[in-house]
Parts: C-alpha cells; sequence; structure tokens
C-alpha cells in the first residue's frame, strides 16, 4: 500500500493566472496583501477587484511576482523583496485576457481572439 503525501501548494490570486509552486519551491516569489487597510484595499482595486466586496483573510491571499514591475523590486534578480508602498500593476483586463485564452497545450496564445 502507498502512502501518498498531501504537498501544499500558494497559488496566486489573481483572476486567470495559473502560476502556483509547492510552498517549499523558491522557484517564483509571492506575496501577501499588505496589512494596512489602505495599501490592501489598493491591492484588490487593481489585481482582486472580485474580492472587494467580500470579507476576505489577508493571510489567505497572495499575489506572485509576474504582477510587478522590474522597477518595483528590492532586486530584479531574485524578484523576492518589494520596495516597500508598491501596488501590482500588471493585472489589467488585456493582461488577464490575453492569459484567459492562452492554449496551455503548445503554450501559444489563441490568435484568433484577436481578429
Amino acid at each position: 500500500m502507498k502512502i501518498f503525501k498531501s504537498i501544499a501548494y500558494r497559488k496566486c490570486g489573481v483572476k486567470y493566472c495559473r502560476n502556483k509552486s509547492s510552498v517549499h519551491s523558491n522557484e517564483l516569489s509571492y506575496f501577501t496583501l499588505p496589512k494596512d487597510s489602505e495599501g490592501r484595499a489598493m491591492w484588490i482595486e487593481n489585481c482582486i477587484s472580485e474580492l472587494a466586496n467580500k470579507n476576505i483573510q489577508v493571510k489567505d491571499v497572495r499575489i506572485c511576482r509576474e504582477h510587478f514591475e522590474n522597477k518595483m523590486f528590492l532586486n530584479v534578480l531574485t524578484k523576492k523583496r518589494l520596495i516597500d508602498y508598491v501596488v501590482p500593476t500588471l493585472c489589467n483586463d488585456d493582461i488577464l485576457a490575453k492569459r484567459a485564452n492562452f492554449n496551455e497545450s503548445d503554450n501559444t496564445l489563441d490568435l484568433l481572439a484577436y481578429l
């Protein structure tokens, strides 16, 4: 009888973002929402507006590094730490629509969606 271990994953909270990785993996950085209500509100408004009217736990939502510009990181090479008070900006509808039309099987965009 085989015993399978449950692996904990982190998943990006941004709509259509498919990034997820093991909690113990260092391949992708995830950031929790700010604890201060003003900063948290700006992150929610920019990236996860569908949660704006819901009572969410700050510790439960994470946003991956792909939603931040390079200039927002203390170290652009590792992308592990953000500069204080930055707000994710790479979450607009155009980016989300492209991710929604992403075809996982061959890693190409569905070009017919843009014709």
